[in-house]
């Protein structure tokens, strides 16, 4: 049984749109979060289950990112 929920497509969607709004690479993100990558695209393709905490948490982010940008 999952520990985490799978995000759905739509939360999938944002994370990886976000992401690249932000600028940042898959591999970024992952050093950022002490993770490996491949955590990161799972994430961004549904196949791995997020804690609702880590994704609101990365959704401020790539946002401050975003408008530190603009």
């Amino acid at each position: 049984m999952r520990k985490y929920p799978l995000p759905t497509k739509e939360e999938a969607e944002e994370l990886r749109r976000l992401r690249k709004e932000a600028g940042m690479t898959i591999p970024q993100i992952a050093e950022a979060l002490h993770t490996h990558p491949s955590n990161i695209g799972d994430f961004e393709n549904s196949k791995r289950g997020i804690d609702p905490d880590l994704i609101e948490r990365l959704r401020k982010r790539y946002k401050l990112i975003i408008q530190s940008n603009i």
